[in-house]
């Protein structure tokens, strides 16, 4: 049985138990945290309540929420949003291989059924991964040909301000 204190609201004090678990390795860099379900049944307080407990920390930058996976206990050496999907590795995988001048600019990638099978992942995760490439403007689309490489250079940032 949990023992609530009056001091914090209840929220911020699952968030400091969770914290603590943290701290002492009962939950480690990169795992996940228990479910919803288990959190509430932990803590004996409603879903609403334990989500609270859970955006706190994300603000702290201490856990993130993985869709349709749960909150996870952000990496150590994690600078920027983690590459959670898988769309976003094989993106990531892609872009790397075009820097290094595997696919050259103005080369063509393979097609999405070729790409997926070597990825082993599905057509629709390689046309998200191709896609995120698209928007990146690493790679443009030509309907009936395929996908050509039209940037090789670094990521571009995003730009902000005027």
């Amino acid at each position: 049985m949990q023992e609530w204190t009056r001091a914090h609201p209840p929220y911020r004090q699952i968030a400091d138990r969770l914290l603590s678990d943290i701290a002492q390795g009962v939950h480690l860099p990169g795992s996940y945290l228990p479910s919803e379900t288990a959190l509430i049944a932990r803590f004996q307080r409603s879903r609403r309540t334990v989500r609270r407990a859970l955006e706190t920390m994300a603000d702290l930058e201490i856990v993130v929420a993985v869709h349709s996976k749960g909150w996870m206990v952000r990496p150590l050496d994690d600078q920027g949003p983690a590459l959670l999907h898988r769309y976003q590795e094989i993106a990531e995988d892609l872009s790397r291989r075009i820097a290094v001048g595997r696919y050259p600019l103005g080369s063509f990638l393979p097609g999405e059924l070729e790409l997926a099978q070597a990825y082993q992942c599905s057509r629709p995760t390689m046309r998200k991964a191709l896609r995120l490439l698209q928007e990146q403007g690493r790679i443009t689309c030509l309907k009936g040909i395929g996908r050509r490489v039209v940037y090789t250079g670094p990521r571009k940032a995003a730009q902000h301000g005027p």
